[in-house]
């Protein structure tokens, strides 16, 4: 799964679109607290708030129950280009 988000952070910025946060679901995430916990001992990482995730702000998903939302916004220069005439 962390391999899926990162990828997918990846194509969300070469579209030029800005990652406000990852809202990831209560159930991912404590997967991935115990994959890493497996790893480097019991309670090594307790994700409960507000942490990052590849740099950007990550959070719980309270709102559906998506694994893994982005919250992104883009400016209407990087759809239409710079060289369009702005009324």
């Amino acid at each position: 799964m962390i391999e899926d988000i990162r990828k997918a952070i990846i194509e969300l910025e070469k579209k030029n679109y800005k990652i406000d946060e990852i809202l990831i679901s209560k159930d991912i995430l404590n997967l991935m607290v115990s994959n890493f916990n497996k790893f480097y001992g019991d309670n090594s990482l307790e994700l409960s708030g507000i942490n990052t995730l590849f740099g950007y702000d990550a959070g719980i998903n309270v709102f559906d129950d998506s694994p893994v939302v982005f919250r992104t916004s883009i400016k209407i220069i990087d759809i239409l280009g710079s060289d369009k005439e702005w009324i």
